[in-house]
């Protein structure tokens, strides 16, 4: 079963609203939480429900691109002047995005590399103690 917004929001211990705000772009999320709710979104691969997008946007009669509002209205050959300034806004959303991922990507192999250490202390560990417990057995023998 694909995960919700929900889901995703709890795992990343956020409201939805916040959630939401990171999916749209938001410019009024910490970078903290955005890397908590790109990291939720990556772990359990989450995808927003296309059906469920398109009935939502139908109910409010407003068309919606990327966060900017657009009434439904027939083309007129004009562009209107919030689709030209979406664009370089777009962009940076898109490049601030980008540069988060690749921050938790950093974060995340440098966490692999800490648990590789921490694995190889323990097997460190547990051999010490093997070798300890054996040389016990070999003096209570005796």
């Amino acid at each position: 079963m694909p995960c919700t917004l929900k889901d995703v929001a709890q795992l990343a211990e956020v409201s939805e609203t916040t959630m939401s705000r990171v999916i749209n772009g938001a410019e009024n999320v910490s970078d903290d939480t955005r890397t908590k709710v790109l990291s939720a979104i990556s772990r359990l691969d989450y995808r927003p429900d296309e059906n469920a997008v398109k009935l939502r946007r139908g109910r409010s009669g407003i068309r919606r691109r990327r966060g900017i509002h657009v009434l439904s209205v027939p083309f007129t050959g004009t562009q209107m002047h919030s689709d030209s300034a979406a664009k370089p806004q777009n962009e940076q959303r898109r490049l601030g995005r980008l540069r988060l991922l690749e921050e938790e990507n950093v974060r995340l192999k440098q966490l692999v590399t800490n648990l590789n250490m921490d694995v190889e202390m323990w097997r460190k560990v547990a051999q010490a103690l093997s070798t300890e417990d054996a040389s016990r057995t070999v003096v209570r023998r005796s």
